[in-house]
């Protein structure tokens, strides 16, 4: 059996996003072990002015569950769901291996980022390791808090069907 290990990752608070993006839309789908989250942002007209992809695994979705479950239990009723959208097809799709989710007023932030396992694991074994600087801020997401609401709904509603499924 393999040997666990565990390390203390503190995410950044002051460095920049490759990705900075309003959102008002949202689709997400199981591909495997990962699952696609499509962010979109579309006008009064029904266009699409802007689009992000990421692909985060299941695994690592499972370890965010409680929270986002915690998060979501603190916002109160349910605001109305946001309109269904087909993401375009050609799209550049980046990896998160990290979410978190802020809320201010009606505003809410869905901030992504990726830690690479294998620095991680070398960093960790230097005398005096820096983990917080493996990580790096993906994107960050702003929306309406329905939106942000429905999109964490919509990640875990097939978890007893078919989107975790082993």
């Amino acid at each position: 059996m393999a040997e666990k290990t565990s390390l203390q990752i503190t995410l950044p608070t002051t460095r920049g996003f490759r990705r900075l993006m309003f959102f008002n839309r949202f689709a997400v789908e199981n591909d495997g072990g990962f699952v696609l989250i499509h962010f979109g942002l579309v006008n009064k007209q029904n266009a699409l002015i802007d689009s992000y992809s990421t692909a985060i695994s299941i695994m690592e979705l499972e370890q965010h569950e409680k929270a986002f479950d915690d998060y979501l239990g603190k916002q109160g009723t349910m605001l109305e769901e946001p309109p269904s959208w087909q993401p375009p097809v050609a799209n550049k799709t980046e990896l998160a291996n990290h979410i978190v989710m802020a809320r201010h007023g009606p505003l809410t932030e869905t901030a992504l980022f990726l830690v690479s396992f294998w620095a991680a694991m070398m960093e960790s074994k230097q005398p005096k390791p820096n983990l917080g600087s493996l990580v790096e801020g993906i994107a960050l997401l702003r929306s309406p808090l329905a939106v942000q609401q429905h999109l964490i709904k919509f990640i875990f509603r097939d978890k007893r069907d078919s989107l975790f499924k082993k």
